[in-house]
Order: C-alpha cells, then structure tokens, then sequence
C-alpha cells in the first residue's frame, strides 16, 4: 500500500425482495457491496454505481463482438489472457479518442465506424519542392475529423 494513497471504503446494501420469485432460493435479503475510494454521502456513491450497471455489458459487447475478444486465438490460457488485455486496451484507447479528440456526433461511435471513418483511409505520400505531403482520398469532412483529432493526441498522452 502506498503512503499516500486513501484506503478504500466499503458500503454494504441490504435488499429486501417484496415479490417471491418463481425460483425462489429461501433468501428474502440480498446483501451487496461496493468497494470505492469516492468521497461523499454514501447515497451518492450508491448512486453513481449503480448508474453504471449498463455499461459493463456494453464494453463485454463491443469487446466480443467488434475487436475480436469473441474468439481467443488459442488453448493457452496466459495467451488468450494477452488477447484479451490487449482488446480491452484498445477499447479504452479508442473510448479516450472519441472522448477527447472527436466531435460529439462521434462519441458513441462503435468500432467499426471509426475504423471506416478515420483509421482506413486511403493515402498517399508524395514529396515535392522540399516538403513531404499526405495526399488523402477521402471526403473533406473526414480530414477535417482526422486533422481535430491530431492537434488532440499531446492532451489524450498527458491527461491521468
């Protein structure tokens, strides 16, 4: 445990069912728990949390399905925990770009929009009277999108 850091503060929550279940396993309560460092009324950090109960399933969707953590690519289990890292990493890069460095129109944009919007474009580079050009084949709309995220990449690095 670091010196300075805060410790964690736990947050129990009893819930009592006022339906019977079909399925009933005898249990009337449910306990939770939550595990934070936010500060705060701890009503407000029940609430947060529970605000985010959706977008777990989102990520595991947008993982699975559009940057290929739906298929491990072997039987070892230290490489497919890679593979996974590695699609988890790229979601939260590509969260941190559509964040950060694109329009709003742009923010809830899937994987595969992006690739065909921004990353795939066609391209040529040519060299003429000393100066190195990118020549891009596609419609001015994109380029200008490409161009805002560029001048974005020294805040996406530096920001925690």
């Amino acid at each position: 445990v670091k010196k300075d850091s805060k410790p964690d503060r736990y947050i129990a929550i009893r819930v009592t069912r006022h339906q019977q279940l079909l399925f009933d396993d005898g249990n009337a309560v449910r306990y939770y728990a939550i595990v934070t460092n936010h500060e705060g009324r701890g009503e407000d950090v029940i609430h947060w949390h529970r605000e985010k109960a959706g977008t777990v399933e989102y990520v595991h969707d947008v993982t699975k399905n559009n940057l290929g953590a739906g298929i491990m690519p072997c039987g070892r289990f230290g490489a497919n925990a890679a593979w996974y890292r590695l699609c988890l990493l790229t979601y939260n890069l590509l969260s941190a770009f559509k964040q950060i460095g694109l329009p709003e129109k742009l923010h809830k944009a899937r994987p595969k929009k992006l690739r065909f919007r921004l990353l795939c474009l066609g391209a040529k580079i040519a060299t003429h009277a000393r100066k190195t050009m990118l020549k891009v084949a596609a419609a001015v709309e994109s380029i200008g999108e490409l161009l805002v995220l560029r001048s974005h990449l020294p805040r996406l690095l530096h920001s925690g």
